[in-house]
């Protein structure tokens, strides 16, 4: 009988032991989840600061691009593109413009990044002249890379 109070002490003692071990791995675990925490919330800021970086990046960049829409558009080369796009702007608007570069969006609209934004002022205060053109087309300000991609 005492041998057996022994056996059980000794059980109570490693199942004590057992224990403190588990609340001490606990405990670390519970550090380490509050540490990811911490640390997730710290992202979250600083996505939402990139994010905000991005946006005024990207409201700059829109700042001197127009979308024109209306005009047939076969060619599959950049510089071809911004030929035709310029001799139409030359035709039915009847000005010179300095297009930076020309992104092919679908046959009949194209995103057009002007050189800076008194070009994009000129085409802007001259498109009224394209509603006497039977062909009909639009020039419009980039307002959004999404609405674009969703017209597509």
């Amino acid at each position: 009988m005492e041998r057996t109070c022994e056996i059980f002490k000794a059980m109570i003692e490693d199942l004590r032991t057992d224990l403190r071990d588990m609340r001490k791995e606990q405990r670390e675990f519970y550090d380490e989840v509050k540490s990811l925490r911490l640390e997730n919330q710290e992202l979250k800021k600083q996505i939402i600061v990139l994010q905000n970086k991005i946006e005024v990046i990207e409201k700059k960049e829109r700042r001197n691009n127009i979308i024109v829409s209306g005009v047939s558009i076969k060619e599959k080369e950049p510089e071809q593109i911004k030929q035709t796009i310029e001799s139409a702007i030359e035709r039915h608007l009847e000005i010179k413009c300095d297009i930076s570069s020309i992104t092919k969006i679908n046959e009949r609209m194209c995103k057009i990044e002007m050189r800076d934004a008194q070009e994009k002022e000129k085409v802007m205060r001259s498109k009224r002249k394209l509603r006497h053109v039977k062909q009909q087309i639009y020039i419009n300000h980039m307002s959004n890379n999404k609405y674009i991609l969703t017209t597509i």
